[in-house]
Order: structure tokens, then C-alpha cells, then sequence
């Protein structure tokens, strides 16, 4: 099974064109098309040919609502709180962000995906004990390679890298931290990217 994850287009229609010339039997969006729900419409009309090969989970950019609806739209695997099962592979993913460090939670939030290490721990139980695991989130685990901003910041979610630590799926993947593009950490026996 071939697969091309990416994440955080962020309304790139020029990189979204590339990547629907790609050759895969999936491919993965790990969040954040959009600017804070802003141009979705034009994205999916470009990724559309890829119709139900493309999973998608939302990133902080989107509500859960609206990501269900815009997948619905263009035809797309919502895999958001899923598991889906491809050939001996679990494929499961849980989209949003932990609550961004400029964001007054819970009632204040800078963009609609925001989420409490609570919620994920919560979610990510429905995960547990899972065999050929690849795990795709949006947000990354904390304190890791992949979770450090330009300013120092680690911004990633505790439960995710505590998930990885005890169940250890074959292999992890995120996105939200632009500087990190194309990063990869052992963590654990788990390779993530």
C-alpha cells in the first residue's frame, strides 16, 4: 500500500494541483487546507479528483462540522475519530490542535480546532490496543523534534506523544508546526513523521 501524507496547504492551490498528479493508493490530509475555514471550496474543487483516496482529518483551521461537510461535498474519507482498515493496517486519525499559545481557552480561541489535552486523551482511547497501527493526527507530540516553533515554543500535545509511548504504532504522522515540514523522530520503537 502506497501512501502521501501532507498537511497545512493553507488554500496552496498551486501545491494542491501537484499533488493530485502523485501516484498513491491513498493519500492522507493531516488538517489545515484552509485559512481558518477561508478558501475550503477552491481547495476541495482541486483535490476532488482524488474523491474517496483522500482521508481527511480537520486541523485547527477547521471545525469538525464544517471538515465533515466539506469531505461529504467533494467525496472525500472523513477519518476524523476513525479507524479504517486496509489490508493488515489500521489507518486511524484524530485531527485539531492543542490550544495554541497566543489563544485565551476555552472561550477565546484564534482559530476554530482548538482542543484540551483532555479531549485528546478521550479520543485517543478509542485507538488503544490497535495492531498495525499508522496513527495521523494534525498536532504533534510534545517536546519532540517535530513540535518545536521559531520562537522556541514546543507545541505539540502531551496525550498524543504518551499515546505513542504506550501503544506504539507502526508509524505516527502530523502536521501544524510549518518549520518542521519533513522532520522525522524515533519515538519509542515508533517512527514519526
Amino acid at each position: 500500500m502506497k501512501l502521501f501524507v501532507f498537511s497545512d496547504l493553507h488554500c496552496d492551490l498551486s501545491r494542491a494541483k501537484e499533488i493530485t498528479s502523485l501516484n498513491a493508493d491513498f493519500f492522507v490530509l493531516c488538517g489545515d487546507p484552509s485559512d481558518v475555514e477561508e478558501g475550503l471550496d477552491e481547495v476541495g474543487e482541486v483535490l476532488s479528483v482524488l474523491g474517496e483516496k483522500l482521508l481527511v482529518i480537520p486541523g485547527n483551521n477547521e471545525s469538525e462540522e464544517r471538515m465533515r461537510a466539506w469531505c461529504e461535498e467533494f467525496g472525500f474519507t472523513y477519518l476524523h475519530k476513525k479507524v479504517l482498515k486496509k489490508e493488515k493496517f489500521n489507518l486511524a486519525g484524530l485531527g485539531q490542535s492543542t490550544f495554541l499559545p497566543f489563544s485565551n481557552p476555552p472561550k477565546d480561541l484564534a482559530t476554530p480546532g482548538e482542543k484540551s489535552e483532555a479531549w485528546f486523551r478521550k479520543e485517543l482511547k478509542k485507538f488503544e490496543g490497535l495492531k498495525n497501527l499508522l496513527l495521523f493526527c494534525h498536532s504533534p507530540p510534545f517536546n519532540t523534534g517535530l513540535d518545536l516553533t521559531r520562537s522556541g515554543i514546543h507545541a505539540g500535545s502531551k496525550s498524543i506523544k504518551n499515546f505513542i509511548l504506550k501503544n506504539k504504532p507502526l508509524y505516527f504522522f502530523c502536521g501544524h508546526v510549518h518549520e518542521c515540514a519533513g522532520k522525522k523522530e524515533l519515538i519509542g520503537k515508533t517512527m514519526c513523521f
